[in-house]
């Protein structure tokens, strides 16, 4: 016959405001969006992604004029990681490339210390990384949940509708309307 033994009283409580424990809990579009909830990060259905990255602390943003060809990059420096968005791309790009970069920073920080984005992988891409990263950044912006309510209980027919609901492009909404299996004309 075992012995029983005594749980120890936990005597301190972890600090969850600290970093650490902030980057513990960030592993999934999931987290990403509760943070945003949290902070209230949303006007309406659009995420206001510039607030929500100013929530995660070893995460910083900044706009850099860009060739065209180029959306943006994240990148360890120093004890944070740094996204770089094109400035003179049109601000739902931008969103979609904060969004994307976030992706990468959520699921691949620990594989790689330097993303680059050129604007062509924006529709098929089959590298697994930019595949990713545009899945986690189509599921951040425009949640399936809301997509579908709106196409499916408030009857809205449009992209451009749709698209700006979310403050996301027509592009990208047609593909996640696409990805959702609804059909479109085209």
């Amino acid at each position: 016959m075992g012995t029983r033994g005594k749980r120890k009283p936990i005597t301190e409580q972890p600090d969850v405001n600290s970093a650490d424990s902030t980057l513990v809990l960030l592993r999934s579009v999931e987290d990403i969006r509760r943070l945003g909830v949290q902070h209230d990060c949303y006007d309406n259905l659009a995420l206001d992604i510039e607030k929500l990255i100013q929530f995660i602390p070893d995460v910083k943003l900044e706009y850099t004029e860009f060739d065209s060809t180029l959306s943006g990059s994240l990148s360890k420096q120093d004890n944070h990681w740094l996204i770089r968005v094109n400035s003179v791309h049109s601000k739902n790009r931008q969103r979609f490339t904060i969004a994307h970069e976030l992706g990468h920073y959520i699921y691949h920080k620990d594989d790689e210390q330097e993303f680059v984005d050129t604007t062509f992988f924006r529709g098929m891409s089959s590298d697994n990384f930019e595949f990713t990263a545009n899945r986690f950044a189509s599921e951040l912006l425009m949640p399936e949940e809301q997509v579908r309510q709106l196409i499916d209980r408030e009857n809205i027919r449009s992209v451009a509708d749709l698209a700006s609901r979310f403050g996301v492009s027509s592009s990208a909404m047609l593909y996640r309307v696409k990805e959702l299996k609804y059909k479109t004309k085209e």
